[in-house]
């Protein structure tokens, strides 16, 4: 992903054009927002043989010879009966799509609903992502960082962050020298997925002016602009915040509003259909749905260590003290630490990610210090607007099931964080390696040496060179990667070989899934057309195809290819029980990785074989490369 290089000026004063800022610095070739999204081109629909060529490729690894003949089998059935119907179905459905929503695309509806809104299983481990930040400038100068302070300063500067959206100033992104969609930047703020009975649906507000603070399970309405759409002064958003801490009870209230968006949505829709039938809830909920995004102040909390961290921002431990329905979600802590939880459905991560990273580069020690002496200077005289939740017509024995069940998927799921420092993306193009790509292959010689297996892999292929294109699956594992970490470590040379191999399969993986010719999103669309009534097709039923399907390694690269100042890491759950959800972010001089892992697996193992791997990858290139480099050496010396 190549984002547009721009300097973001240092400072954080609450005087700042973001419309000046932008115009002034975009290069001659940079458009704005959303310039290029009326001339994408629409995601196409692959061809029906490639697509089970790949997919019975794809199941190669992982198949017994006799499991595999029976795949072939009902590959090739489909191919001469059901799928030419599914297929005209689907591109008649593209035809529809093109007439009727022509900026969009024949997947965009079925994805939203299938891959998220119609889930009944709780969103806080299985959807949402979080974000781990770097320290602000005042902590790694040895100081201490008050929470409110820097809560303040960070809302200010996603303000500036949301100005750049809403006046569509911030530069259109693109890869090299292809556009690609913008769309999920719309989505990033004022946006709400509400619970539905059998779905839930997204809601986006337009033009709205506040934040929400979330202290102890309370919550509290903060103004951020002001009418003209223009960030107040820092040390007036300051004092709402102080404000709403100052308002807060010591104790938490007994039912929590958070856990309850935690739990199963079935659950929450209930829950919240009782809520709303008091008029004060309605509204309270009505101006937190609209929000631009939540300030979560944990000050109960001092996380020091990473893998502390990383669980308060992925589920708080108690999911406790959070709204996890909305978009965004800052998270503060008692040691001025922050870090992010999002909702995925309206986005993926590198979207939010810039802006967040847009935030994060304006925060300095003169802007901390500019609120601090405001504060000192100038009472709370803005108080913060309380929005109070009334629990009495919830069903409390309900609400202890759900607490309860939160409680246990919490428990079910580890996290941990490897600050790998041995080498970053400089060290690994220095070997003349895709990053990506070999911590592809890294990951799966960990797995081989810690399972003696493979395993169907996951990672994530962007699509937004089409319009509103969101991701397609790239299918790790291969005959190629078993091939390479099945080799014996003694035979190098061999080893090598078959490395090559399996980066070069997955390399042309990722470029036919970042061109929309995947299988999986293929695969889905196919399965929507089927007819209420009609049979699904053996190839679907196949016991291979769900193991195909059943990730244990769910992967993502979160490197937003912004060089200024990154964000730490970030992360999300594991997709299955016995499964690794793992998510990296490549620095020049490390990689920072989080692992989080479900309850039939050892996560810290994980990481210890991982940090193994990744150094065992390196030297057997590195030895090889020298080989190599000797060889051809000695054969230009003797031609000599």
């Amino acid at each position: 992903m190549t984002t547009p290089r721009w300097p973001i000026p240092r400072g954080g004063g609450s005087v700042f054009d973001t419309r000046l800022y932008a115009l002034q610095r975009w290069p001659a070739h940079i458009s704005g927002t959303f310039d290029n999204e009326p001339t994408l081109p629409r995601l196409p629909v692959p061809d029906l043989t490639e697509t089970c060529k790949r997919y019975l490729h794809s199941l190669r690894p992982l198949a017994t010879a006799q499991e595999l003949e029976r795949s072939c089998a009902y590959v090739e059935h489909f191919l001469k009966h059901e799928g030419p119907v599914l297929q005209r179905r689907l591109l008649q459905h593209e035809e529809e799509q093109a007439r009727t929503s022509p900026q969009g695309s024949w997947i965009e509806k079925w994805w939203l609903e299938r891959a998220y809104l119609i889930w009944r299983d709780p969103i806080a481990i299985n959807v949402n992502w979080f974000i781990i930040t770097d320290e602000h400038p005042v902590s790694r100068d040895g100081g201490f960082v008050d929470p409110l302070v820097r809560s303040a300063a960070f809302a200010c500067n996603l303000a500036r962050s949301y100005l750049m959206i809403r006046e569509e100033t911030l530069p259109a992104q693109y890869a090299r020298k292809t556009p690609l969609s913008m769309n999920q930047y719309r989505y990033i703020f004022s946006t709400v997925r509400k619970p539905g009975e059998q779905c839930d649906s997204l809601h986006t507000y337009r033009d709205q002016r506040h934040f929400v603070v979330i202290v102890r399970d309370y919550y509290y309405e903060i103004q951020l602009l002001d009418e003209e759409h223009q960030p107040l002064p820092e040390h007036v958003v300051y004092a709402q915040i102080r404000s709403a801490v100052e308002q807060t009870p010591s104790s938490p209230p007994p039912l929590s509003l958070s856990v309850l968006t935690a739990g199963r949505r079935d659950v929450w829709y209930r829950a919240r259909s009782a809520l709303e039938r008091d008029t004060i809830n309605q509204r309270s909920l009505d101006v937190l749905d609209r929000s631009l995004f939540c300030i979560a102040l944990d000050l109960d909390a001092a996380p020091q260590a990473l893998d502390d961290a990383a669980a308060i921002y992925l589920h708080n431990n108690t999911a406790r003290n959070r709204f996890f329905d909305k978009s965004l979600v800052v998270v503060v802590t008692a040691n001025g630490r922050l870090g992010i939880s999002g909702e995925h459905t309206p986005q993926d991560a590198p979207a939010p990610s810039l802006m967040l990273n847009i935030a994060l580069n304006l925060e300095s020690s003169e802007q901390y210090n500019a609120i601090a002496s405001s504060a000192l200077l100038s009472p709370t005289s803005v108080p913060a607007r309380a929005l109070p939740i009334d629990t009495s017509a919830l069903d409390v024995a309900a609400y202890e099931e759900c607490n309860a069940s939160v409680l246990t998927a919490i428990r079910n799921v580890s996290v941990c964080m490897l600050d790998f420092r041995a080498f970053g993306s400089v060290g690994i193009r220095s070997l003349k390696c895709s990053p990506d790509c070999f911590m592809q292959m890294a990951m799966q010689l960990a797995f081989h040496n810690m399972f003696g297996e493979v395993c169907a892999t996951y990672e994530t292929a962007g699509t937004r060179q089409f319009r509103h294109g969101r991701t397609e699956t790239v299918r790790t594992c291969s005959e190629d990667t078993r091939s390479f970490v099945e080799t014996p470590k003694h035979d190098e040379v061999l080893r090598r070989e078959r490395l090559d191999k399996a980066m070069a399969s997955h390399i042309e993986y990722m470029s036919a899934s970042s061109r929309g010719r995947g299988v999986d999103r293929h695969f889905l669309g196919l399965r929507c057309c089927l007819k209420e009534g009609e049979p699904v097709p053996e190839i679907f039923t196949d016991p291979l195809f769900a193991a195909s399907t059943t990730y244990r390694l769910s992967t993502s690269n979160m490197t937003i290819g912004d060089k200024r100042k990154q964000l730490f890491s970030g992360g999300f759950g594991p997709a299955c029980k016995d499964g690794f959800g793992i998510s990296y972010i490549f620095h020049p001089d490390r990689c920072i990785i989080s692992i989080t892992a479900g309850p039939l697996v050892d996560v810290c193992a994980f990481r210890e074989a991982f940090h193994s791997a990744l150094i065992e990858l390196f030297s057997l290139v590195q030895r090889t490369n020298a080989h190599k480099q000797g060889k051809d050496a000695a054969r230009k010396q003797a031609k000599l």
